[in-house]
């Protein structure tokens, strides 16, 4: 991987239409990048990217991410730790790496010097005397994506969470016996997908706080757009053309959901957050038919599903990206009357 120029464009990106967040989140791009840097076709990386749809995330809520062939770590600092000593011994040997900064520390962000927050990353591709430059996705189109802060003691602090990528291990050819193992494993993990967001619906008509409408926001965008949108578009490529189409939708409509809190969460001390539960609905509704359409003439084995799994998942994304928990999963639901 040394000497590797990052490329992050709209042209040559998987499923960038309109906003760098189709298909992806801002972490995803920032692999892609390193990815398309090392000469990986568009066909390529989604097949490095795809998996089987899961619902086994990480239990400490760090966003979800998946390689088929390349190591991706990640680093993460003890409280009052950084993590620049990776970054700079990564950047000195031609290595980009990943930084999900402590918005507290990192020079203007909006919550510098107010809150201890991560909410975005950026692929840091090199330190030019005291300037530390990097790809993002927020950064102007036609200056090519870059951005830098100085590197000083607040921006070596900021480095509290990297990831780390290793390129080295051979790949080795897709085949289509692969994808159709790819899709009978995503089986039941859509079905339980499905019911948990269907139950999701139930929580949010009984009226959402703001942390549970921040934490949906991080599910809807990290946890199932980038894995359903990278299904599709592996069963594009291989010839299953209507799950396929599905799972494009699915995608479409949790981005949907994520871009409409990110609206919603502007307006204090309440947010119209109900006019999201369509959504949710929704997006319930579309995960159950690519479930049906990856398992055709199975029933649903599990009548008596617990959707607690995904509440402590959301609890785990909200103290990950904001340190604050989303309280106790409800064990029974009133829903609220409109």
């Amino acid at each position: 991987m040394t000497g590797l120029a990052p490329v992050m464009t709209r042209e040559g990106a998987v499923g960038w239409r309109d906003i760098p967040l189709d298909g992806m989140t801002c972490y995803h791009r920032g692999v892609e990048a390193v990815l398309r840097g090392g000469g990986m076709s568009a066909d390529e990386i989604v097949a490095e990217m795809s998996g089987p749809i899961t619902t086994r995330f990480h239990r400490d809520g760090r966003p979800q991410l998946r390689m088929r062939t390349a190591t991706a770590r990640w680093m993460s600092a003890p409280n009052g730790g950084s993590r620049w000593d990776v970054v700079e011994t990564r950047l000195a040997a031609g290595r980009p790496i990943l930084i999900w900064p402590d918005g507290y520390f990192w020079p203007g962000d909006p919550y510098e010097g107010r809150r201890h927050i991560h909410h975005h990353a950026v692929l840091a591709t090199g330190i030019d005397g005291g300037t530390l430059r990097f790809l993002d996705v927020d950064a102007d189109e036609a200056g090519g994506f870059r951005g830098e802060v100085p590197v000083t003691e607040q921006t070596r602090r900021a480095c509290t969470r990297v990831l780390d990528l290793d390129l080295s291990r051979p790949r080795r050819p897709l085949r289509p016996v692969d994808v159709r193992r790819t899709i009978t494993a995503s089986a039941r993990p859509l079905g339980r997908l499905a019911r948990a967001t269907a139950d999701l619906a139930q929580w949010w008509a009984a009226g959402p706080t703001r942390r549970l409408a921040h934490a949906v926001d991080l599910f809807a965008l990290g946890d199932v757009q980038p894995q359903v949108y990278l299904f599709a578009a592996l069963c594009e490529r291989y010839g299953h053309s209507d799950l396929a189409a599905l799972g494009y939708q699915t995608a479409a409509t949790a981005k949907k959901i994520s871009l409409l809190l990110f609206a919603l969460h502007r307006y204090k001390p309440i947010a119209p957050y109900d006019l999201c539960l369509g959504d949710i609905e929704s997006l319930a509704v579309r995960l159950e038919a690519m479930w049906r359409a990856a398992s055709p003439g199975e029933g649903d084995d599990d009548t008596t599903h617990s959707s607690a799994w995904l509440w402590r998942r959301l609890d785990a994304l909200s103290m990950w990206h904001f340190n604050s928990s989303i309280g106790r999963c409800p064990e029974s639901v009133t829903v609220r009357a409109s």
